[in-house]
């Protein structure tokens, strides 16, 4: 092996880049003297403000929805409301009869 022929990740070592970026620049259709000559972006990585828990519950009750009021499906009439747990309770209690029923029946 001669000096000239190195491997293509001691070529970047030598330039200060990961091997892998200079594979995957290569994959990606770069040539490999472009690969091996773009320096690595920089990035800028912001610092996080520091939040109150003040502003945190001002951000989150700002954000919860005031009450709404029923569907119309729920009311038997303009005077009478029907609690959605009674209709689901008597609808299953009526299940559940009708099911014996049909096993008495059978007997």
């Amino acid at each position: 092996m001669t000096p000239h022929s190195k491997s293509l990740a001691a070529k970047a070592r030598k330039k200060g880049l990961r091997p892998g970026l200079v594979l995957n620049r290569i994959h990606q259709g770069w040539s490999v003297q472009r690969a091996l000559n773009t320096p690595v972006r920089e990035y800028n990585k912001k610092a996080k403000k520091k939040v109150s828990k003040k502003k945190v519950a001002k951000k989150i009750s700002s954000k919860v929805s005031k009450p709404q009021p029923l569907p119309v499906e729920y009311y038997k009439s303009e005077k009478e409301y029907v609690e959605p747990a009674k209709v689901a309770f008597f609808s299953i209690l009526g299940a559940v009869g009708i099911i014996l029923l049909a096993i008495l029946l059978d007997m």
